[in-house]
């Protein structure tokens, strides 16, 4: 109750837009709309609007797109104070997606996403140490500098006291294979309070009888406190 945030995310906010025309495979879609992406501004989103006092930690591209994201965020209630701005070029990760009911398709475009510019100097330790929970994601985790900058955030956290959530929120092309993937996640979730992941994501730690859920309690050998198996 003495701290200023009920939750911070760190990880990626990005641009998805959806298909108009329902029903129909991607060639064929003639207009989209537009919405904020990413799991962490989902998260972060959707807190706000149950009233929970989040803010979010991450890169945005200097245009349009960029600012669409942080108007959004700060729109629903979020604290955008800590969502910087790319000056390099870098561009936000952009998702097209059709929407029908089975089979439905996405094509993800992040290469050099600007969320994953995130540095360990963008992490203010005071926020971190304001905030209740601090949740981070997987994706934050597939490349420097921003996996220097998530890991550095875990430990202020940890310092702090402040409870430690990852969200491993795997996605195998923001990898360069999965032993990488299974490696740094492993160490994220020594590092965290709370883990969360469906069945694939127990299988990347190598969890081998994650598919009954028996493996998730391994995780609370350590300093894992809650493991959350999504189906």
């Amino acid at each position: 109750s003495d701290r200023a945030l009920d939750l911070l995310c760190l990880g990626r906010a990005g641009v998805d837009l959806y298909a108009h025309q329902e029903g129909v495979a991607l060639e064929a879609v003639e207009s989209f709309w537009k919405s904020v992406g990413g799991s962490a501004a989902n998260v972060a989103t959707g807190a706000a609007r149950l009233g929970l006092r989040t803010a979010m930690i991450s890169v945005v591209s200097g245009d349009g797109f960029g600012r669409y994201v942080r108007d959004f965020l700060s729109n629903n209630g979020v604290d955008v104070r800590s969502v910087k701005v790319d000056a390099s070029g870098a561009l936000n990760s952009l998702a097209l997606t059709e929407v029908r009911p089975d089979n439905c398709k996405v094509i993800i475009y992040r290469r050099d996403a600007a969320d994953l510019h995130l540095t360990p100097q963008d992490i203010d330790p005071h926020q971190v140490a304001s905030a209740r929970a601090l949740l981070v994601t997987g994706t934050a985790l597939s490349a420097s500098p921003s996996r220097d900058a998530s890991l550095y955030a875990m430990t202020l956290a940890r310092t702090a006291g402040t409870s430690v959530v990852l969200d491993m929120d795997y996605r195998p092309y923001g990898w360069t294979n999965t032993a990488q993937a299974s490696v740094y996640l492993q160490v994220a979730c020594a590092m965290a309070d709370v883990v969360i992941g469906n069945r694939e994501e127990f299988d990347v730690l190598d969890l081998q009888d994650s598919a009954s859920g028996a493996g998730a309690p391994r995780l609370l050998e350590g300093s894992t406190r809650i493991v959350l198996v999504k189906d």
